[in-house]
């Protein structure tokens, strides 16, 4: 199970959000936590910064990975990557993909085909 950090409060307790039976990694919401933090889309603030380190170090002692969820481009990414967090990462657009993805194409209505179609 993935838990997600979103907030200050719960970078404040990571380390107790880690250690909750069960739990085999930490995705930290960027966006939403910026937001949170008043300072939306800031990714590279020295509050955000701290934030990632508590939560790296968290991640670190426990022996489990910090998945990144948000932050889209290569430079951003890239000092959080070199803290420590996973080089796993999930964007705005690729979570819409995931998640619409087979949704919509569950809704499209299918017409049997030659190869498709039952043997009569």
């Amino acid at each position: 199970m993935i838990a997600m950090i979103e907030t200050p409060d719960a970078v404040d307790v990571a380390d107790k959000i880690i250690g909750v039976d069960g739990i085999d990694a930490i995705r930290i919401g960027s966006n939403d936590l910026t937001t949170a933090m008043r300072i939306p889309g800031q990714y590279g603030h020295e509050r955000v910064r701290e934030a990632y380190r508590i939560v790296i170090d968290a991640c670190r002692a426990a022996g489990k990975p910090l998945i990144i969820g948000g932050i889209r481009k290569k430079e951003q990414l890239e000092p959080y990557v070199g803290m420590g967090a996973a080089r796993c990462y999930f964007a705005g657009a690729d979570t819409v993909s995931c998640w619409k993805g087979p949704r919509a194409s569950s809704r499209k209505p299918r017409r049997p085909t030659p190869r498709s179609a039952p043997d009569r």
